[in-house]
């Protein structure tokens, strides 16, 4: 939903990656469903918040059917969010032998930032847990 509301609209270096401050902006900006912000600038009609909503809940769950199942029932957050541990040292060497010694993961995931077992992950790059 972020990318479908203001990848069109902002230069890249500022593309929403999904942290607190984004939590705040769609919370105020759902509560204008014709807002500037819905309108794909791509595009020559101009979209409106439910528009943007359906097409990214579609692409979601297109992209969630592709990663892990058609099945729902399949679907789960910690083979999607995932965490490998990064020695701080060796773990970033370039050299994979040695990498492969010292890192270990990925292992599944639970919580985002607002639970239990709080991490964070980057929504403009992956389902990776950064920390």
């Amino acid at each position: 939903m972020l990318a479908d509301t203001f990848h069109d609209q902002l230069p890249e270096k500022y593309f929403p990656d999904g942290g607190d401050r984004w939590y705040a902006v769609v919370a105020n900006l759902v509560k204008q469903p014709n807002s500037f912000w819905w309108d794909n600038r791509n595009t020559l009609k101009v979209e409106n918040r439910d528009q943007i909503l359906r097409q990214s809940f579609t692409k979601a769950v297109d992209e969630l059917e592709r990663i892990q199942s058609k099945d729902p029932k399949n679907w789960n957050w910690g083979k999607l969010h995932t965490v490998t541990f990064k020695n701080a040292t060796l773990g970033k060497s370039g050299v994979a032998p040695i990498e492969a010694l010292f890192n270990r993961g990925a292992f599944a995931t639970a919580g985002n930032g607002e639970t239990v077992n709080a991490n964070r992950w980057r929504a403009n790059e992956s389902f990776e847990v950064t920390d």
